[in-house]
């Protein structure tokens, strides 16, 4: 078998004010700082074969903070991993985006192929995560165990593709920030073993 796991980047005060940011450049709060690194001495009692991480800043940031306590980790930047691009919906929040666009937001809720903010479609997402995919599959074999830090939207997708689910419903997979899930591929498909595992914020109470 080899084991996904996946975290979502921590908070961001984008995250807080429900704007769309995609592949917008923006950092992590404080409270997302503390959640990365709640994470950290979890992981710190795993192993890992290999880590990848999208090149966005809050993916970087919360990679960094999350493995502090692991030793000799190597971060493998991939920006096939980043978040999908919104276009000019990034920074909007929903309400304004439902308010300024009601028939292109309805129309995109119903079909991730309607390039109505002239962004990616969700097709296009799917074709760089197969690559990615591709890839791990060619280099891993049974046994490895792959750290990946993404976005929520994208490792949604990443869900849908390995479950062998309509990668336009991705929106039902909800991670949460500096969540950690499981997926293991096994010779039938791939298993979902974990969602949203947050074990680790007790430590912020």
């Amino acid at each position: 078998m080899t084991t996904l796991w996946l975290v979502r980047h921590g908070e961001t005060d984008w995250n807080v004010q429900r704007r769309f940011q995609g592949t917008s450049d923006q950092p992590l709060n404080a409270n997302g700082e503390a959640q990365a690194s709640s994470l950290a001495p979890r992981l710190a009692k795993m192993t890992f074969d290999a880590v990848y991480a999208s090149d966005l800043i809050r993916v970087q940031r919360t990679a960094e903070l999350a493995l502090s306590g692991c030793s000799d980790m190597t971060i493998r930047n991939e920006k096939r991993l980043r978040e999908l691009f919104f276009g000019t919906w990034e920074g909007m929040t929903i309400e304004n985006i439902r308010e300024t666009f009601p028939d292109e937001y309805a129309l995109w809720s119903e079909d991730g192929e309607q390039n109505v903010h002239g962004g990616e479609r969700t097709s296009d997402a799917v074709a760089r995560l197969n690559a990615f995919i591709a890839d791990i599959r060619d280099q891993y074999d049974k046994g490895d165990q792959i750290l990946i830090f993404a976005h929520g939207g994208t490792l949604a997708i990443l869900t849908c593709i390995l479950l062998g689910t309509d990668p336009d419903q991705w929106w039902k997979y909800r991670f949460k920030n500096c969540s950690l899930s499981e997926l293991i591929i096994v010779s039938r498909g791939t298993v979902l073993s974990r969602l949203n595992d947050m074990a680790h914020f007790d430590s912020l109470a």
